[in-house]
């Protein structure tokens, strides 16, 4: 995946619950919780849809690599546009 901005979609219910994300899409039915990552991207994702201020905001968080950190932030966000939860604008070439 190669997106620049990821957005919350328009219908999406959260909370978050012991700490945790929890997610429902009234559009589809969707329901996901999150682990800590997917909290801290969703908290991020309030603020801005950059997927690369999310990229630099994480990297400062977390004591990972910075290729399997962007692996698993763009696996998060591919899943959770597959979900319906988030909308993604690529990258431009």
């Amino acid at each position: 995946m190669n997106a620049s901005k990821a957005r919350l979609v328009e219908d999406l219910e959260y909370g978050i619950v012991e700490g945790l994300v929890v997610f429902l899409c009234r559009k589809t039915g969707t329901y996901l919780g999150g682990n800590r990552l997917t909290t801290d991207v969703f908290e991020l994702l309030l603020d801005s849809p950059s997927v690369e201020r999310l990229f630099y905001s994480l990297k400062d968080k977390y004591d990972v690599d910075p290729e399997t950190l962007k692996s698993d932030v763009d696996e998060l966000l591919s899943r959770m546009a597959e979900l319906g939860l988030v909308e993604l604008e690529e990258a431009s070439k």
